[in-house]
């Protein structure tokens, strides 16, 4: 991630709910569960394992924190965008897709973390 990081000129960070980020995995595992889902390699079957589930639920407090912070150290010339919810996620996309169609970049403020 750090690498990631330095090397970038924006961080999207999506910290959507726990409860959202385990519907979705459960959703994915019955919507796929007879074909390989498009955004993953031949050969990788969508599987819901217990192990997986456990990191999902304990991200927030285990991995969380870490990316805030790193986030939160970024230059400030570096934008930074904290999105908490399929709305935010939505009009961030809009706005994005808004800018490039007018071909100006879009220079906003850092956003919160």
């Amino acid at each position: 991630m750090d690498m990631r990081l330095a090397a970038s000129d924006a961080a999207v960070f999506l910290d959507m709910p726990r409860l959202t980020c385990l519907r979705r995995v459960i959703e994915r595992r019955f919507r796929y569960r007879r074909t390989p889902r498009p955004d993953m390699a031949a050969g990788c079957p969508e599987r819901l394992e217990r192990q997986f589930l456990k990191y999902v639920w304990d991200y927030p407090k285990t991995r969380r924190p870490g990316i805030l912070r790193k986030l939160e150290s970024l230059p400030e010339e570096k934008e930074t965008f904290v999105l908490r919810s399929p709305g935010e996620v939505r009009d961030f996309l809009l706005r994005v897709a808004g800018t490039r169609n007018t071909g100006t970049r879009n220079t906003g403020t850092r956003k919160p973390i």
